[in-house]
């Protein structure tokens, strides 16, 4: 594989010319594009437009900007862009804390950063990538203030990245870039539509998730199923609640059952989570799904569960404010596949062995602590800040063997 397919800004002249943060490279297939104003509020305040760059680029970006009301006129759409095979990635639901915001789509390359794989000693950071079996060190330099930026612009919109490179050099970027937290969703290549020999980003993928699966339910058709091959899965229930239930009115229980989930949805609303389902007193939440968002998913999913822990100890249920509830928490991660089931009630579902695996974490575990797999204690420790000790080994009924369990502390 041609290295400079891997990241659009680079071509095949950026490897023998002396690379420069500032350095507007020709794209290939594209014509010239006359230098910039490089003021980085001005390169960054054109994602307010409503139309898209010279068409021919492999850069060239369509942005969004509305309130959410998504709805798409197909008048303003070429032929060539109704033609086109529709994109497959699509927004998920706008989170509840982000109603409010407008949206705002920011490229990455020359952009945020400039990448180059030429050795650059003034490098912000360099991310190792393997092409053909080969490990390259792509050098990445920041534009001037983009950590205060994305700061600001995060609490101010909803921020969308869209970039026409490959997910595995921009999501690592993105990672190391995006330590707020900004980006509620990230878009890659594979979201992109090939048009004259260039990955072109258009509006038309700017769509509800769930919108979009609702109008396939309504035209009966099938909604594909997709596969996340790592995802952040969060069980817990409450301790006792069958015999607290006993004790209890029908109508005691679902006061109960709604004060808790309306303090939990309160909360898990601050998190890069999705809310899967809720049966009795089960609680089911994810991370990395519907919308990827790299390795973080693990960080969102133990600070949830934290959170959730130092609410539960001062919930006060109404008519035994007495009685304390003890919450146990079980999380995994691991590979997931998820769809819609059923045409009557349509469910967004989860499927895996990572499913199971995080149910019985929940189900082995203790009181009022945070049950963490191996495979998720490897991703926290790849993101630092996370305090765990080791249980030991339990026994989840999984086969004959043991199972090694952590405790997340901190």
């Amino acid at each position: 594989m041609d290295n400079t397919s891997i990241i659009t800004q680079v071509n095949k002249e950026d490897e023998s010319v002396e690379v420069s943060p500032y350095t507007q490279a020709k794209l290939p297939g594209s014509i010239s594009k006359k230098p910039r104003n490089r003021n980085i509020f001005s390169s960054f305040f054109c994602c307010f437009g409503a139309q898209s760059s010279a068409a021919g680029g492999p850069c060239t970006t369509v942005t969004h900007n509305t309130n959410h009301n998504h709805n798409h006129n197909e008048n303003t759409l070429s032929s060539e862009e109704k033609e086109s095979k529709p994109c497959k990635y699509i927004l998920p639901a706008v989170r509840h804390q982000d109603m409010h915001k407008k949206c705002i789509v920011i490229d990455l390359d020359e952009t945020l950063v400039h990448s180059s794989f030429k050795s650059l000693h003034n490098a912000d950071f360099i991310v190792p990538m393997e092409i053909d079996g080969t490990i390259h060190q792509v050098c990445v330099l920041k534009r001037p203030h983009v950590n205060e930026f994305l700061k600001r612009v995060g609490e101010i919109f909803e921020c969308v990245l869209f970039t026409a490179s490959l997910a595995k050099y921009a999501d690592p970027v993105a990672d190391l870039l995006d330590k707020y937290g900004s980006f509620r969703s990230r878009l890659f290549r594979e979201s992109c539509v090939f048009h004259r020999g260039n990955y072109v980003k258009r509006r038309t993928v700017f769509i509800l998730r769930m919108q979009s699966v609702a109008e396939e339910l309504k035209r009966g058709q099938p909604v594909t199923a997709e596969t996340f091959e790592a995802a952040t899965l969060f069980f817990s229930d409450i301790v006792g609640f069958t015999k607290l239930a006993s004790e209890s009115t029908p109508l005691q229980v679902v006061d109960l059952l709604n004060d808790l989930y309306t303090c939990f949805d309160e909360i898990i609303d601050m998190h890069d989570v999705y809310k899967v389902e809720t049966i009795g007193d089960a609680y089911v939440v994810a991370s990395g799904l519907p919308n990827r968002n790299g390795i973080r998913h693990a960080g969102e999913i133990s600070n949830m569960s934290l959170d959730l822990l130092s609410a539960i100890t001062t919930f006060k249920i109404r008519h035994v404010p007495g009685r304390q509830l003890q919450l146990r928490i079980g999380i995994h991660t691991g590979a997931v596949v998820a769809g819609v089931v059923g045409l009557k009630m349509p469910r967004y579902c989860l499927f895996g062995d990572t499913v199971n695996y995080a149910s019985r974490m929940e189900s082995s575990g203790l009181a009022l602590r945070v049950h963490v797999s191996p495979e998720c204690k490897e991703v926290l420790d790849k993101l630092g800040g996370y305090i765990v000790e080791e249980r030991g080994f339990v026994d989840m009924k999984v086969g004959n063997q043991l199972c090694r369990f952590f405790c997340l502390l901190n």
